[in-house]
Parts: C-alpha cells; sequence; structure tokens
C-alpha cells in the first residue's frame, strides 16, 4: 500500500491498495477519503458538498473527487488502485465488494453526533448511467 503522483508536480493522489477482502478495502477507502477531506481547502474545494466515488470494474480502481449537483469541484481526483481484488477478473463481485466497502466507509466515518450526514455520497459504476445516492 502506497501513495503516488500522477505527475511529478502534482499532489500524491493514487493510492495502490492489496485488498483481497472487504475489511481491507473499507480501510484502504478510509485512506483516500480522508485524504481528500484533509486536503478540500489546498484542493479548492471547500464549497463543495458531495463526495462522488466511480467504481471502475474494467480496470479495478475507485476514483474519488468533488462535486456540487453533478459537476466536479475542486483541483484533483484521487484515485484507489485495487489490483489484487481486480485480478479475479469479475466485474460484478469487484463491483458488489467495492459498494459493500463504501458503505460500510460512510456508515462509519460520515455522520456527525447528532447523525446527519456530513456530505452526500455518490457511487457510480461502468454500468450506470447516472450517480446514484448512497448517504
Amino acid at each position: 500500500m502506497s501513495w503516488r503522483r500522477m505527475n511529478p508536480d502534482e499532489p500524491e493522489t493514487i493510492y495502490t491498495s492489496n485488498a483481497t477482502e472487504l475489511e481491507q478495502l473499507t480501510a484502504d477507502l478510509k485512506t483516500v477519503a480522508d485524504r481528500i477531506i484533509e486536503n478540500r481547502k489546498n484542493d479548492e474545494a471547500t464549497e463543495a458538498k458531495q463526495l462522488l466515488f466511480f467504481i471502475n470494474a474494467t480496470n479495478g480502481y475507485i476514483r474519488i473527487l468533488w462535486t456540487n449537483e453533478n459537476k466536479a469541484v475542486g483541483n484533483w481526483v484521487y484515485h484507489l488502485d485495487v489490483p489484487k481484488l481486480h485480478e479475479g477478473g469479475d466485474a460484478f463481485v469487484f463491483d458488489k465488494m467495492c459498494y459493500s466497502a463504501l458503505w460500510d466507509y460512510a456508515e462509519e466515518n460520515n455522520f456527525d453526533e447528532e447523525y446527519e450526514p456530513i456530505y452526500d455520497i455518490f457511487y457510480k459504476t461502468e454500468l450506470t448511467d447516472a450517480e446514484e445516492l448512497l448517504i
């Protein structure tokens, strides 16, 4: 598990995971989500109210970005690369595992003290035409 840059002059936004199980994937998803939230101001995304998680089973990754009303906000897209989970080659299993990890992450980390969502969390897969509200 490690961070890397897309280009030398950019921040580290790509995280490579060794996850093969749901608990590992959820933890790695939290690592990336924590970083995008932590860097929100530096990424010029302070006005964003939504997080979009795009699950790509063909290439084995999840991309995370700030959005407002289906429009990208901020300077960077964060990327969780999951090659070991992707090695199985079953897109349905990959999508289902990523959705389950996203649900677990959101349930544990996206609520304030009054159990109100902190951000609207949307997800999309290659097979869906529109983003769907998770929480």
